[in-house]
């Protein structure tokens, strides 16, 4: 402690030691034989410890095993309460759980700078409705086509019933995230359709 005590002028021993409590790291092992994740919580309680505004991570969970990487994103989860954490990663579904606000930068050129919600709805795949009934595909489409709200609709053969009826897939594209589950259901339903399975698939980067 008392090296790093020289760099900072805001150093605070008693945050210090009640991190290195916090998180069980060993203060008499030399920090370079420390694990990745073991570090990574060194580097976080450093930073904390001088009191900085703006933490900078590097591909956070590189390297943890799943008990690690659950750990450090509470972690960031926490400290982003109350500092600016800024996260290097190349895992989109970290960066929809962690961040708000992304930045993209491709080719070393900027080709994004959004609020992660609004990213995910102008980037993101859009948001799809799945089906799955024992139809005739040109019997499903005349329904589904029918129903206000569905801007495409892709159809696949899954399998078949026990009974050798046909099953279909339908994934259904939904105007500006319109909720039409209740609608689709009934009007298959009503047309005599076997459903099988309903259900939203989330949007994502």
């Amino acid at each position: 402690e008392s090296q790093l005590k020289g760099f900072y002028s805001e150093w605070d021993s008693n945050k210090y030691f009640g991190l290195i409590e916090r998180f069980k790291l060993p203060l008499k092992s030399p920090v370079g034989k420390f694990s990745r994740g073991m570090k990574m919580k060194f580097m976080v309680t450093t930073a904390l410890s001088h009191n900085a505004d703006l933490l900078i991570l590097d591909e956070p969970t590189s390297g943890l095993d799943p008990n690690q990487i659950t750990e450090v994103r509470a972690l960031i989860k926490e400290i982003g309460k109350t500092r600016t954490v800024i996260i290097s990663t190349h895992i989109l579904g970290e960066v929809e759980m962690l961040c708000s606000r992304v930045i993209i930068i491709s080719g070393g050129k900027l080709v994004a700078d959004s609020p992660t919600e609004k990213l995910r709805e102008n980037y993101g795949n859009s948001i799809k409705i799945k089906v799955v009934l024992s139809a005739l595909e040109k019997d499903a489409l005349q329904v589904l086509n029918s129903i206000d709200g569905i801007s495409n609709i892709e159809i696949s053969s899954v399998q078949e019933t026990p009974e050798g009826k046909p099953l279909l897939q339908a994934l259904l594209s939904v105007h500006e995230g319109k909720e039409i589950r209740s609608l689709v259901a009934k009007s298959l339903i009503e047309k005599g359709f076997e459903l099988y399975e309903l259900c939203v698939i989330k949007n994502s980067l």
